[in-house]
Order: C-alpha cells, then sequence, then structure tokens
C-alpha cells in the first residue's frame, strides 16, 4: 500500500523520501543558477518533492552542508 510505497523511497541518511524522476543522479556536479546562492557548484543528493531537490554546495573547494532547492534553480555544471 501506500506506506510501504512511501518507506521504500526513504533516505534515513537524508531524512528525505526519493523520487525516481530526476534529470539528475546522485553525484553529479551540478550549478546553482537562481536565487542567493546563483553561481555556486555542489553536487545533487536527492529529489526530496515535485520541485524540491538537496544539493551539496561546493564552498572552499569542499562539499559541505546539505541544502534545499527548487529543482528550476539548478542546471548541470560545466565541466
Amino acid at each position: 500500500g501506500t506506506v510501504e510505497a512511501l518507506r521504500a523511497c526513504e533516505n534515513p541518511e537524508l531524512g528525505a523520501h526519493t523520487l525516481d524522476r530526476s534529470p539528475f543522479n546522485r553525484g553529479d556536479r551540478i550549478r546553482v543558477v537562481h536565487g542567493a546562492l546563483s553561481g555556486l557548484e555542489g553536487v545533487f543528493q536527492v529529489r526530496t518533492g515535485e520541485e524540491r531537490v538537496i544539493i551539496l554546495i561546493n564552498f572552499l573547494g569542499r562539499d559541505t552542508s546539505p541544502v534545499t532547492l527548487p529543482m528550476a534553480d539548478i542546471k548541470p555544471a560545466l565541466s
């Protein structure tokens, strides 16, 4: 049922549920293109809903704390 489906999507490490329909995979390098963090790069972690994602922002050369952003605010990073 519904409860079992939600449990199957749990990611206890991030404290979120994951959804399969994402253009990004965990570990993909991304760039924030809108909002206060615009221009910063990070690592995609998980999609938490239809419009939200969790990423790790790269700050001073290190991927730091998880940040939740709208999906529309990120794009693939250019290498």
